[in-house]
């Protein structure tokens, strides 16, 4: 009996193809009209953001900003003229969300509502009872619901997977493929709230470098602005990069928001540059690459990696030099220079000063001959294979295959996959006669 799996799991070069270059050109188009829109607010003020873009979630990127309504349902109104083009209601997701088209092409989405208003309502009611189901994915012809710029066409409320009452708003590209910042659209929105930069990391990157002569990631929390004195100068050997944990308030101190560009300088040179100003949604996973993903999964602590795996294609990085990692291979002092900035221009920078000395690898240290990304690759074992396609990792990755009687396990929770990979898997021969329905595959 031969089972046959497509996992897309959480956990487990840059391929320029045709697909990267149509969405890169789409992009290209969109970025000539992203400015000077006449957009309204969606909500009447004050506002306050209590989610950005961009933020890491599991598994994907905030792909808008979360309006807080102090728990009241709040009238939502269109930020400019255009047309009702789809109309979603389910259980889960954005709930009751509304996607309006604009003149400019872009489309505006207005999530987790509590119910809708006038001729969309009726408009609603009319499907549902031609269907005879609630649930719906409807998309509409221009004709059908046109809106003007300010009309009210619902109301938010905390529909669909949603942890309370709130408005989550996107705008995304004319093709559906690329969310933009809404910040980036002129909203009269105040920010005079610096971003927050609580703690600095050293992290050698793999086996290939340490820091105070060990391969695990130095913490440095910020006290006053200035890396804590009590942990004195650290070391660094081979190659190393700079992490962080941080947090941005656009219009709320407590808000944990990510701030909108990061960058590290070295010599005074930018070596790494994040900028939230868009991203589409075949990158959304490299959320899990833009962590440190074993920290995520052990302790649900969000630690920004500010270097690259080799294989990552998100659009929110726009410098990377030798992957934003630093290698150092004799005795120095250096320092480094990480700052975080918001939309508005708030920012705060902390310098880390450090010395290196001469790497020395352990013998642990030798040539991977693990899967290599940007190509496929087959592992195969004893009575089955695993095979990987050129996106499915972000980086090389040792895959251990361990069987313990009718167990099989592949590779560790603690390294992320991108996309999926294929387990074909001979089964023993105890199962030859069993119920196959009962088989489980687990994804941890």
């Amino acid at each position: 009996m031969l089972l046959k799996g497509r996992f897309f799991a959480t956990n487990l070069f840059m391929i320029f193809t045709l697909r990267h270059f149509c969405f890169f050109l789409i992009v290209f188009l969109e970025c000539f009209s992203v400015q000077g829109q006449s957009y309204v607010l969606p909500l009447d003020p004050p506002i306050d953001i209590s989610a950005s873009f961009g933020e890491a979630r599991p598994n994907h990127f905030h792909a808008g900003i979360d309006f807080a309504t102090g728990g009241k349902s709040l009238a939502v109104k269109s930020i400019a003229d255009g047309y009702v083009e789809r109309i979603k209601i389910s259980p889960g997701g954005y709930g009751n969300a509304i996607y309006i088209r604009h003149p400019d092409s872009n489309i505006s989405l207005y999530g987790h509502l509590e119910r809708f208003t006038g001729s969309i309502a009726d408009k609603i009611l009319e499907i549902q009872a031609k269907n005879q189901f609630f649930e719906l994915d409807e998309y509409l012809e221009e004709s059908v619901l046109p809106v003007k710029m300010g009309q009210i066409i619902a109301y938010s409320g905390n529909s669909g997977s949603s942890s309370g009452p709130h408005l989550h708003f996107e705008i995304r590209g004319p093709g559906f493929e690329t969310i933009h910042n809404p910040l980036r659209f002129g909203f009269p929105i105040k920010d005079n709230i610096k971003p927050v930069i609580t703690a600095i990391y050293l992290v050698p990157f793999k086996k290939f470098g340490k820091v105070n002569g060990k391969y695990g990631a130095l913490r440095i929390p910020i006290i006053n602005g200035k890396p804590d004195p009590k942990v004195g100068k650290p070391t660094a050997e081979g190659w190393v990069g700079i992490a962080y944990e941080g947090y941005d308030g656009i219009t709320r101190t407590g808000s944990r928001s990510l701030a909108y560009k990061t960058q590290v300088e070295y010599k005074e040179q930018i070596i790494f540059e994040k900028v939230l100003d868009y991203f589409g949604f075949d990158d959304s996973r490299c959320v899990n690459a833009a962590l440190n993903y074993e920290e995520l999964s052990r302790t649900k602590k969000k630690i920004y990696q500010c270097f690259e795996p080799v294989h990552h294609n998100s659009p929110i990085i726009k410098k990377s030099e030798h992957r934003g990692l630093l290698f150092f291979n004799q005795h120095g002092e250096h320092a480094v220079r990480l700052t975080i900035t918001d939309y508005q221009g708030n920012f705060n920078a902390v310098n880390l000063n450090f010395q290196s000395k001469n790497y020395q690898p352990d013998g642990i240290v030798k040539a991977s001959t693990g899967i290599i990304p940007g190509r496929e690759d087959v592992l195969k074992f004893d009575g089955g294979s695993l095979f990987f396609n050129p996106n499915s990792l972000f980086d090389t990755t040792l895959v251990q295959i361990r069987k313990n009687g009718n167990m099989l396990q592949c590779g560790s929770y603690l390294t992320p996959v991108n996309e999926s990979f294929i387990l074909n898997w001979m089964l023993p021969h105890t199962f030859l006669n069993a119920d196959t329905s009962k088989i489980l595959l687990k994804i941890k």
